[in-house]
Parts: structure tokens; C-alpha cells; sequence
């Protein structure tokens, strides 16, 4: 969960919930003049595409942007102005567009849309990011095929006050299994609001089980 060129390695908590979805307005083959940046659309980017964030109360100047879900940074998305507008180019492929607002060493999706649009498409959408600091458990992780690893654990976080070490394998995350996941699925289910709680049930190199509880905390950037 992080604002700086992402890893795999993100410091993450439990998800207040799967984001929500709204419609774009598409049109098809339709001026571009409306949503477009000024200059030619990039040759692997020919999708216009503008909007609206709201949400974000208390957010940092920058740390509002728009990107599809999974991009490897999303800070280096669209930029949201101080009016939450946003424009920009996508690619001529299926993208879930998503707001992103981030908090210290913490990324929080907040709500995406779908869009598959072709060359010459011009799309508008209206996004939303929550109005809390994101707040996380205080790791960094590796994800593959087999679940989500503990990379490593921050000093002074929820993570190492509850002894979770570098290797512990995050087995569920609030009951659902983590086999599958990749990271922006395991970020979207990590951020939340400070002081809620996250239940997650560990694998340890030794092979013990536990589940632990702990409540999310805001991360200062490191």
C-alpha cells in the first residue's frame, strides 16, 4: 500500500470494503476535444478519457490521482486538479479506471469503473476516494500463485506488535482466501480507515497457524 515507484513490496492493511462501481459515458468515435489533453494522443494510449473525483477531504496536494487498477504506480496516473477533475489517454484495451488517493506509505483504491474503449472513444466518469487517511497493518509482501508472503515487517506498526515476521505466509485476509490473489486485489481487501480492524490468519516459516487481529494505523512515509 505506498506512493513512490510500488513494488511488490507495499505496506498494506485489511479492506473496508470492495470498491464500488459506476458507469462511463462513452461515446463512440466522438470528439476527443471535450476530455483530451492538448497534443496528439499517445500511439499506445488513443483513448480519450476525463472525470470527476470526489472524496478525499484532507488529502495532500497530489495525492489524488486516476490509473487503471493493477498499474505498478499508480501516483504516476492522471493528476487530479484542486476541482477533483482529471483527463488523460488510455489505452485501446480493457482498463478498470480507478481513483487512488494516497496517505504516508499507504495507496487506498477507492472506486473503479470498466472501460474498453477503442481508438477515437471518448469517455467521461465520475470516480470517488474515501475522506479517511488510509491505514494499513505495517508490511511489505510478495504475491504469487500460492497466496500473499510477508516480505518484510516496519518497525512501530500493528504488523510487529502482533510478532509477524519476514516469510509468514498470509493464508486469509477477514475470512477470504488469499491463494489467487495478486497485489492490487490483496491492497484493494489491505487499506482501510484507522482503527478498524483486520483478522488474518498466518502460515509461519516453522509451519505454525495463527490468526491475528489487529487494528489499522496510519503509516508515516518512510
Amino acid at each position: 500500500m505506498s506512493k513512490r515507484p510500488l513494488q511488490l513490496a507495499l505496506v498494506l492493511g485489511l479492506a473496508a470494503g470492495l470498491a464500488a462501481w459506476v458507469a462511463p459515458r462513452l461515446e463512440r468515435g466522438a470528439s476527443t476535444d471535450a476530455c483530451a489533453p492538448a497534443g496528439l494522443p499517445p500511439a499506445d494510449a488513443p483513448v480519450a478519457v476525463c472525470g470527476t473525483v470526489s472524496g478525499g477531504e484532507g488529502a495532500a496536494e497530489g495525492a489524488i490521482t486516476v490509473a487503471c487498477f493493477g498499474d505498478r504506480d499508480p501516483s504516476k496516473g492522471m493528476p487530479v486538479d484542486a476541482h477533483g477533475r482529471f483527463q488523460g489517454w488510455l489505452p485501446a484495451e480493457s482498463c478498470r479506471l480507478t481513483a487512488f488517493r494516497a496517505d504516508g506509505d499507504l495507496i487506498d483504491p477507492g472506486t473503479g469503473t470498466q472501460i474498453h474503449g477503442a481508438p477515437g472513444d471518448a469517455v467521461e466518469v465520475d470516480l470517488w476516494v474515501p475522506n479517511t487517511p488510509a491505514a494499513g497493518m505495517g508490511f511489505g509482501l510478495d504475491a504469487d500463485i500460492n497466496g500473499i508472503y510477508i516480505r518484510r515487517v516496519h518497525p512501530n506498526t500493528p504488523a510487529s506488535r502482533a510478532g509477524l515476521a519476514s516469510g509468514d505466509r498470509i493464508v486469509t485476509i477477514d475470512g477470504v482466501s488469499t491463494v489467487g490473489m495478486t497485489m492490487w486485489e490483496f491492497i484493494e481487501r489491505g487499506v482501510g480507515s484507522p482503527g478498524t480492524q483486520v483478522v488474518v490468519d498466518v502460515r509461519t516459516l516453522r509451519g505454525e497457524q495463527r490468526v491475528v487481529s489487529m487494528r489499522r494505523q496510519v503509516l508515516p512515509k518512510r
